[in-house]
């Protein structure tokens, strides 16, 4: 029996993303406002040999306590070089900075 064993890749990061980024608009809660995303774009630095699989964890919010806190994480898009983490809330919420730590783990290129 032939067992191929194929190394594995680990990579990880913490991002900051908030106001001062190009695009930030979840500051931002008009009444009645509907659920708004904010898209950033992660680039490993070395590529996999394949789409990882990609987890992310909430690391810490900053965010109004006139109203719930109300956001969710996601990682979207992965492929062998980068993915996109996607941020959203809705309602009154108004967030204004959301650390995500992120560890991508895949075959090694």
């Amino acid at each position: 029996m032939n067992t191929t064993i194929t190394p594995l890749n680990f990579l990880a990061g913490s991002e900051t993303l908030g106001a001062s980024l190009e695009g930030w608009s979840l500051d931002e809660a008009p009444h009645g406002a509907p659920e708004r995303t904010f898209r950033h774009h992660v680039a490993f630095s070395s590529a996999f040999a394949a789409a990882p699989l990609v987890h992310l964890g909430l690391a810490g919010f900053d965010v109004s306590n006139a109203d719930s806190a109300r956001v969710v994480t996601r990682a979207e898009s992965v492929t062998a070089s980068g993915f996109d983490i996607v941020v959203t809330t809705w309602l009154h919420s108004r967030l204004w900075r959301v650390d995500v730590n992120w560890l991508a783990v895949g075959s090694a290129s």
